[in-house]
């Protein structure tokens, strides 16, 4: 289903937020729920409605602040992302989560607490006021270019694009500059070019490709463990849903005697003994730092299962790792909106 007309969206409130991985790859001893500066930026499908001011030094922050899209056409979701302010941009990402159009009642204030990935829940209140159609009525009508005015005033939408989360199989990717060499975790080729070469998984901090990040197959082992149980209608009729991958990695204190590169982030092993760990049955190299976040997936070419399930018409992308639970709606007719 498919909505068209005006969303009015209150931001009330968040809890149980905690750093990702990502932010804490560099602090081994950091507490997992240290207090962040957290904001909430909201989207329908991609186009920005709204950003919060920023609350600092807590992990349930409280806002109240209220959003209005006046302009939503054909739109299938809208969108919460939870960001923590850095002083040196860019933000890093906490949380965040997509909540269906079909699945909110129009005409009346459908008051939200909705899980966040990877960890986290949002009190949000949306309502709606327009109509809904179906996408099969939308696809069936010709396809005909249409132009924008002031498409290149359209500054928010170009900057919404610049921070766009990449969801594959339960992981978050986000375009990432690398400032060193870097190996791909997936094809185990160097990353090259200028400006964002690469991607980066913000919860388990797995670095690819932007060529490679729609091919990886193995699961976020960072993501929640009730999110990693439904997929796709079209997965499930092609079998995929059977689909799974749990090796278990068999690491101990290893030293190198050449430079070489950790095989999740990509980046060198240093020190002169004791750089990293290595598994004693697949010889995959990580960091110290690194092996929390390491996917059970001992033994596994990924680069060659990719290209197997690509002939079934199988990718990463299309295995997208969605949450069968719905958010939990407590409609309030009589909500002060």
């Amino acid at each position: 289903m498919l909505f068209t007309g005006t969303v009015r969206v209150r931001v009330l409130e968040a809890r149980h937020l905690r750093p990702t991985e990502w932010s804490r790859r560099f602090s081994q001893n950091e507490a997992a729920t240290a207090a962040i500066d957290s904001y909430v930026n909201v989207d329908w499908d991609e186009y920005p409605i709204g950003k919060t001011q920023v609350r600092p030094k807590t992990n349930e922050p409280r806002w109240n602040e209220e959003f209005t899209a006046s302009g939503v056409h054909q739109g299938k979701a809208i969108g919460f992302s939870v960001f923590h302010s850095c002083v040196m941009p860019p933000d890093d990402f906490v949380a965040n989560t997509r909540i269906a159009f079909d699945e909110l009642k129009i005409g009346s204030a459908n008051d939200i607490w909705v899980d966040l990935e990877p960890h986290g829940q949002l009190h949000v209140v949306v309502e709606m006021h327009g109509t809904n159609v179906e996408d099969i009525h939308v696809h069936n009508k010709a396809r005909v270019f249409k132009e924008r005015t002031n498409a290149f005033n359209d500054r928010q939408r170009r900057g919404a694009m610049r921070r766009k989360i990449h969801e594959v199989t339960g992981h978050k990717f986000m375009a990432l500059f690398l400032r060193q060499p870097t190996f791909c975790a997936h094809c185990k080729e160097f990353i090259w070019g200028i400006g964002k070469q690469g991607y980066q998984c913000q919860i388990c901090t797995v670095v690819v490709h932007k060529r490679c990040h729609e091919d990886v197959v193995w699961k976020c082992p960072g993501n929640k463990a009730d999110a990693v149980e439904e997929l796709g209608k079209e997965i499930q009729e092609t079998g995929a849903g059977r689909f799974n991958i749990n090796m278990p990695h068999r690491f101990s204190v290893h030293s190198y005697k050449r430079p070489t590169f950790c095989d999740h982030c990509g980046s060198m092993l240093y020190g002169l003994i004791n750089q990293g760990l290595q598994c004693s049955t697949c010889k995959l190299n990580v960091h110290k730092r690194c092996q929390r976040n390491v996917a059970n997936n001992c033994g596994i070419n990924a680069k060659q299962m990719a290209a197997e399930l690509a002939q079934l018409g199988l990718t990463g992308d299309k295995m997208s790792i969605r949450s069968k639970k719905k958010p939990s709606i407590m409609t309030d007719t009589s909500t002060d909106f």
